[in-house]
C-alpha cells in the first residue's frame, strides 16, 4: 500500500465525504500513507466534527501521521470549533508541534481530561499535555 497508495488517495477522499462506517476505515488507510496523503487534509479536518467518536479519533491520528502540513487546518479547527472536535484537533497539533501550543489547545485538553470517563480520551489528553510540558522544559534548557 505504501508503494502505490498515493494513487488511491483520491478514491479514499471520496469515501471520507460519504456517509457510513467506511469513512473511519478510509481515514485509517490514509494514515498509513503519511505525508503522501496530504491531499486529504481538508477532508480529514472536516471529519474532526463527525458524529462518531471513532471517526474523529481516526481523523486526528491520520492528520498527525500526515505531519506538519496538517497544522494550519488543525489550528483553524482549534479556533473555530468546540467540544470533541477541538479536543482531537488540539491532541493532533500538540503531537506535531507542542512548542506551538495555544491557550485554547491546553484548555481543550484539560477540559476533556477532567470531564470524561472515556479512558482513551483521558490518556490522549495526558499524552498531549505531557508532550507540551516536556517541550516547554526542553526550550527552557536551551
Amino acid at each position: 500500500m505504501k508503494r502505490t497508495g498515493k494513487e488511491a488517495v483520491p478514491a479514499l477522499i471520496r469515501v471520507l465525504k460519504n456517509d457510513g462506517d467506511l469513512r473511519t476505515m478510509a481515514a485509517v488507510v490514509l494514515g498509513e500513507l503519511g505525508a503522501d496523503a496530504a491531499e486529504a487534509i481538508p477532508a480529514l479536518a472536516e471529519l474532526l466534527g463527525d458524529d462518531k467518536h471513532e471517526t474523529q479519533m481516526a481523523a486526528a491520528l491520520t492528520l498527525m501521521r500526515i505531519g506538519p502540513l496538517s497544522l494550519p487546518h488543525l489550528k483553524e479547527r482549534i479556533e473555530c470549533s468546540e467540544g470533541l472536535s477541538r479536543f482531537w484537533a488540539s491532541w493532533s497539533a500538540a503531537m506535531l508541534a507542542p512548542e506551538q501550543a495555544s491557550p485554547a489547545m491546553i484548555e481543550a485538553l484539560q477540559r476533556e481530561r477532567i470531564s470524561t470517563d472515556n479512558v482513551i480520551r483521558v490518556a490522549a489528553a495526558d499524552e498531549a499535555l505531557g508532550t507540551i510540558i516536556a517541550a516547554g522544559l526542553i526550550q527552557e534548557q536551551y
